[in-house]
């Protein structure tokens, strides 16, 4: 009896963040990217990736990637959620910086994996792929602030970022807290609670 699906992507050596042969898998799985030098990093859950029945798991995901000169520390650790910077790791320990917008997600048949192994010049750190997934991830689950908290935010928003920008490259996380965590009144005031996480030296 032959191997399944699984047991070949498994001995392949895919797993979640494993860097696609960027040239190879687009021609296999027909994918339209943006550029044939962007790397291809596989998100699917790596135990989605080894499962057994094809017809439960038809299909993987992975995500375009950009190279760019450098990282901007407004687009680490996952605090824009429409853009992503980040380092993929060479073989000899340089790094390549990478910008990852959303809409460069692709699917395309999990069969395929089975045919390909992944580029072994390139990794990303454990680290890294946390960042990467929780980022995907929190777009689906972040919160919505109120219209009228978004308003009064805007007026003060270049002033904002001004100061975000000094920040950026210190802070790994921020997190707003407001009450109440609704619609209010323009005579009405909401009271912020701001945390700013920064990375231990």
């Amino acid at each position: 009896m032959g191997s399944s699906i699984g047991e070949q992507v498994s001995v392949n050596k895919w797993a979640q963040c494993s860097i696609a042969r960027t040239k190879a898998l687009a021609a296999k799985a027909s994918l339209d990217l943006e550029c044939l030098d962007n790397f291809l990093i596989v998100v699917t859950q790596s135990c989605d990736l080894v499962h057994h029945k094809l017809e439960d798991e038809p299909y993987a995901e992975c995500i375009e990637c950009r190279p760019i000169d450098k990282v901007d520390g407004n687009f680490t650790y996952g605090k824009n959620p429409r853009c992503l910077h980040l380092y993929i790791v060479a073989e000899n320990g340089d790094e390549r910086a990478v910008e990852i917008r959303p809409h460069r997600m692709h699917r395309f048949d999990r069969s395929i994996l089975g045919e390909l192994i992944p580029n072994d010049r390139y990794y990303l750190s454990e680290r890294t792929c946390q960042i990467l997934i929780r980022w995907l991830a929190g777009r689906y689950l972040r919160d919505a602030f109120p219209d009228e908290f978004n308003n009064r935010m805007y007026v003060v928003k270049e002033k904002l970022k001004k100061k975000a920008v000094k920040l950026a490259d210190l802070v790994t996380g921020i997190y707003v807290m407001i009450i109440p965590d609704k619609e209010i009144a323009p005579d009405k005031t909401y009271h912020v609670t701001l945390l700013a996480l920064l990375e231990a030296s």
